[in-house]
């Protein structure tokens, strides 16, 4: 239910900041330029993420087909992407132009009973 609640939220300010603009004598000035949010998951992994400085991704490897790993040892370069929450494995937003990678381990929940390998989630992220 917070997910859901957090996504409404964000859109909403989402929303209104793109909307909003600051009136300096007759000539208007939007307040920010439009941004955009991400939900990046399991099926993402070895691609490659292109984003605007101000941009959002929610970083939800839980979801779908990532259920049945427990994420440890997260490397997100926080120069370039800064989490400002903790759902799931993370919200940041894109704060610096650049090129950076996202990397996960994910250790099976079953292990070692199940005898399921381990994975490494790799993402490469662009912000402009």
């Amino acid at each position: 239910m917070f997910t859901q609640r957090f996504r409404l939220l964000l859109f909403t300010v989402l929303a209104l900041v793109s909307l909003a603009s600051v009136q300096l004598g007759s000539v208007a000035y939007a307040s920010t330029p439009r941004v955009a949010m991400y939900t990046v998951t399991l099926k993402d992994n070895r691609t490659t993420l292109k984003l605007r400085r101000g941009d959002y991704v929610v970083l939800a490897l839980d979801l779908g087909n990532g259920g049945p790993y427990n994420w440890q040892k997260m490397m997100v370069d926080s120069s370039y992407l800064t989490r400002i929450a903790t759902t799931h494995q993370g919200v940041y937003t894109a704060t610096r132009a650049g090129t950076t990678t996202i990397t996960a381990l994910g250790e099976p929940k079953c292990y070692p009973r199940c005898g399921m390998p381990s994975i490494i989630f790799s993402l490469d992220v662009v912000v402009q």
